[in-house]
């Protein structure tokens, strides 16, 4: 036989084998995939429009909001019958130690056939899909009602290992903190803290510091928050990527850490120690010279960051070169060590050296416009 009708044949022979496996075909590595579920249809059509008070003195207004005129009030068993509209805005209530957040229900009272508006925090509804239908509406219903999010990579612990018994509950508990923390509601925060919660000793030091805890970035973690996606450890619940986290106490949901702004205290603290080094080494380290004024360095902190000036004469003309922004790290050595880069590359660098005798040696290593070691003033 020919050799390639021979070939033919051995690849027919394989590819007609029911276990064989085409070498040639490239590995495909699968991938995550997201289940998007597809909204539930409810229909209301026949459903019970009744509705039952659950609060004495329940109040019904005008119009749906809680600074509508006042109409009436209503008793615990009292019945109501919904009018087939409801607000789109849900108003957060904190209602006999639980936390709501519910629409405005038109109504009418069947003993009187007065009509208005009841918040739906303080009704039960005969018909739990009428329920149903007009709880999905609301800007965080479907996410706090929602199972777990598919996750990717490490898995969240149990909801009951982070302490928290009941998941819609606590959810609830987070659209307010959300709305709280978007209306810069000091007051209600500051009640949710559980102190101390390092560095935030107290509610004056949240108070006074306010701004700094949740600044810019913070608030944006809050808002970009999911609710469906929230990740759980033992030690509760996190926002973000560990930004703050949650916890339930004998006292109720609480923030029991505030780890961004640990860590801008912390960097904070480091950038003046860093100042006071500066300080220290201003009148030490000086370059030989027969210059009635000898090239100098100016050190400014911003933030993590130093700004430096190069100061030289030019006769008895006095130049300032801005050095750009350093961005300091500590080496293996214990090294204090400053760089400017532009893109990956070093443009210039300060090291401060630690000495037998626990003093520094300062060089200002500048590639682009000096040679190495050069020393300088310190201002």
């Amino acid at each position: 036989m020919n050799k390639p009708y021979t070939l033919y044949f051995l690849f027919f022979i394989m590819f007609s084998c029911k276990n064989f496996s085409n070498p040639f075909e490239s590995k495909k590595v699968p991938k995550a995939i997201e289940i998007v579920e597809e909204e539930e249809t409810i229909d209301i059509t026949d459903e019970s429009p009744y509705l039952i008070a659950t609060l004495d003195k329940l109040t019904i207004r005008a119009d749906s909001s809680k600074n509508a005129d006042f109409l009436t009030k209503v008793n615990s068993g009292d019945t109501l019958v919904y009018l087939g509209e409801h607000s789109i805005e849900r108003l957060n209530l904190f209602i006999r130690k639980k936390y709501y957040h519910e629409p405005w229900l038109k109504i009418q009272i069947k003993k009187n056939e007065k009509v208005g508006w009841v918040y739906a925090g303080g009704v039960r509804f005969i018909s739990q899909p009428l329920r149903k239908f007009i709880r999905r509406t609301g800007k965080y219903a479907k996410q706090i009602d929602a199972p777990d999010a598919k996750w990717e990579g490490e898995q969240p612990a149990p909801w009951t290992s982070a302490g928290i018994q009941n998941p819609k509950d606590f959810k609830t508990f987070l659209a307010h903190f959300k709305e709280w923390v978007a209306t810069d509601n000091v007051e209600e925060l500051s009640d949710i803290i559980d102190y101390p919660a390092d560095p935030v000793w107290n509610k004056a030091y949240f108070k006074e510091y306010y701004s700094e805890i949740f600044d810019s970035k913070l608030k944006a973690v809050v808002a970009n928050q999911r609710l469906d996606k929230l990740f759980r450890r033992d030690q509760g619940v996190v926002f973000g990527k560990g930004e703050i986290i949650f916890a339930n106490r004998n006292k109720g949901y609480k923030l029991i850490a505030f780890n961004s702004y640990a860590q801008k205290v912390k960097d904070k603290l480091e950038i003046e120690d860093y100042r006071q080094e500066f300080a220290n080494l201003a009148n030490t380290y000086t370059r030989p010279t027969k210059e009635a004024h000898p090239p100098s360095l100016r050190v400014e902190f911003e933030e993590q960051a130093l700004v430096v000036h190069k100061i030289a004469y030019l006769g008895n003309q006095r130049t300032t070169t801005n050095l750009g922004g350093f961005k300091y790290r500590i080496t293996e050595n214990e090294d204090l060590l400053f760089e400017q880069k532009v893109g990956r590359d070093i443009q210039r660098k300060i090291t401060f050296k630690m000495n037998r005798d626990s003093s520094y040696r300062v060089t200002l290593d500048d590639i682009k416009d000096y040679s190495m070691g050069q020393k300088f003033v310190i201002q």
